[in-house]
């Protein structure tokens, strides 16, 4: 698996693990949810700005997110800020 797939791997791990909607992330980006999730499908290419905003918005540093792993992530047991949208 290349290196984008992972990265891209992470950040869908990470945003599901906060409850973070598509709509919320693309949000977040300035996009609409269809844009994001071509994002996360490796349809579109992801740009060091958008890694930088996605990791952010997921609190995590952008190291994290090009890491190769294939543990799973906990679920978040408490409310995030998208629980209130």
């Amino acid at each position: 698996m290349s290196l984008t797939l992972h990265v891209i791997e992470n950040i869908r791990k990470y945003r599901e693990s906060r409850r973070y909607t598509q709509e919320y992330m693309g949000y977040t980006l300035g996009v609409g949810q269809n844009a994001y999730s071509k994002l996360e499908l490796g349809k579109t290419k992801l740009t060091l700005e958008q890694l930088f905003s996605i990791s952010y918005t997921l609190n995590v540093e952008p190291a994290l997110l090009m890491r190769k792993t294939d543990k799973k992530l906990p679920k978040r047991r408490y409310k995030t800020q998208n629980d209130q949208m």
